[in-house]
């Protein structure tokens, strides 16, 4: 563990470029970019550290477990913030302290409020974490400057040849303090006279003459009593407890009874939405379902239009056969009535020639 060289709210132009060590509670720590930025605060002030994975991964990766009011031990360089990021606020807001090793000293549990000074904390809660409220700024310097004060006086008077000493100083008690510091002393003496009076001692006729027979059936009974009553008073401490412990189970019950009611509330909207918009799918799928009916029956009808057709195209193409048929008969015929004409004027043209010879 290095030794501190200078409390965090005190990092100034005088330990510029300068490696320092610092240490002290864990204010902030913020995630810009994978460059981890702790807000370190002792009883001096705060100051910022940047820890970069690109300078010491080792570093980073610890500053990376580092929560609020963990106690961590900083080694660093001090420089300069950029123009852009310097902090007015604070103190330190000038400088930086470049992360180079970190030590976390001790871990620690989610505090159960902010330590700074704006905060609206009852003084129930202050008082049950009174260790954590005396690291507030405020607080934090209140007892510095009692310290101050004290300090200044015991110098004064020391200055001025006064000596300082404590002595026991002898007060009465009251309340249940008194009733068990005179139990425990009324049976020390009753134990004391019994041995005595056992022993057959009169060593202490002080104690033979103030715990006689009768006035020890007092003390004896004034004990019982005594005894009695704190058990009584131990139930109905008990009892106190129990009706507060079952107060804050009634009140946890209505929280959870509200909430039950209100996720009621959420699904029962929820299932209104459904239902309405199931209703919504129906109406479509009906309508869907004719429309879908709608072009079924023109399938129909354009099967049928379809057949029909197909049957005109076959009758007329059987007229076109037959027409062709009877077509190409007659150019048959045509050509052989041709060419009997053909014949004859051949035979008539042979008749002539036979004639003119």
């Amino acid at each position: 563990m290095a030794r501190r060289t200078v409390y965090c709210g005190r990092v100034s132009e005088e330990y510029m470029d300068q490696k320092v060590t610092l240490k002290g509670w864990v204010q902030k720590r913020r995630d810009l970019g994978g460059v981890f930025f702790i807000d370190l605060r002792d009883r001096e002030g705060i100051v910022q550290v940047v820890f970069n994975p690109e300078e010491s991964k080792s570093a980073w990766e610890i500053a990376d477990q580092c929560r609020s009011e963990y106690v961590v031990e900083i080694t660093g360089t001090v420089i300069r913030r950029d123009a852009g990021a310097v902090n007015k606020k604070m103190a330190t807001g000038d400088f930086e302290v470049k992360g180079e090793e970190i030590v976390i000293l001790n871990s620690a549990k989610t505090p159960p409020f902010s330590i700074e000074d704006e905060q609206n904390i009852s003084d129930e809660v202050r008082l049950k974490y009174r260790y954590m409220d005396l690291r507030r700024p405020k607080m934090t310097q209140n007892l510095m400057m009692r310290h101050r004060l004290t300090q200044s006086v015991r110098r004064f008077l020391d200055d001025n040849d006064f000596l300082d000493y404590n002595q026991a100083i002898a007060m009465e008690l009251d309340g249940l303090d008194t009733v068990d510091k005179r139990i425990e002393m009324e049976e020390r003496l009753g134990r004391l006279f019994e041995q005595r009076s056992r022993d057959g001692s009169e060593d202490d006729i002080s104690i033979s003459i103030i715990f006689n027979s009768d006035a020890y059936e007092s003390v004896k009974q004034g004990l019982e009593t005594r005894r009695k009553l704190n058990k009584i008073d131990e139930q109905i401490g008990l009892s106190k407890k129990k009706i507060v412990t079952l107060d804050l189970k009634q009140k946890q019950i209505e929280n959870e009874r509200n909430i039950n009611i209100e996720n009621w509330k959420k699904v029962a909207l929820e299932k209104s939405k459904l239902k309405q918009y199931s209703e919504k799918l129906i109406e479509r799928r009906n309508a869907l379902e004719e429309e879908l009916k709608k072009i079924e029956r023109e399938q129909d009808e354009l099967s049928k239009k379809k057949i029909e057709l197909d049957s005109s195209i076959k009758q007329y193409e059987e007229i076109e056969k037959i027409k062709s048929d009877e077509q190409d008969k007659n150019l048959a015929d045509k050509q052989k009535e041709e060419k009997n004409i053909q014949i004859k004027e051949a035979e008539k043209r042979r008749l002539q020639d036979i004639l003119n010879n």
